[in-house]
């Protein structure tokens, strides 16, 4: 479980960097390096989360979550089509928290 927060914290971290550097609300210039790092994080915690709680059934709301995440580099920074797959993963994560928690 406690992958799962850590996992759905860095995927906020990841979107709230992205949106913030679309929105001029911070110039990631310096350090671009940085949501790409937080990107591979995002990777590392959701096989971190599969192979740790393989046989759960929570599991299954993390399909959107990888789906999102290997299609998310095809689109373009500030597209919609990037913002949507990043809300989908989002959804995924939430879900699977939910599911988790009340399961």
């Amino acid at each position: 479980m406690i992958w799962l927060i850590i996992g759905f914290i860095t995927y906020i971290g990841t979107a709230a960097l992205g949106t913030s550097a679309q929105l001029g609300l911070v110039n990631t210039r310096p350090f671009r390096w940085l949501h790409h790092a937080l990107f591979g994080g995002v990777w590392l915690t959701l096989i971190l989360i599969v192979l740790l709680a393989w046989g759960n059934a929570w599991l299954v709301a993390l399909i959107p979550v990888a789906a999102a995440m290997a299609i998310l580099p095809r689109f373009r920074a500030g597209t919609r089509a990037h913002c949507t797959c990043a809300l989908v993963g989002l959804g995924g994560y939430g879900a699977a928290l939910v599911w988790a928690l009340i399961g």
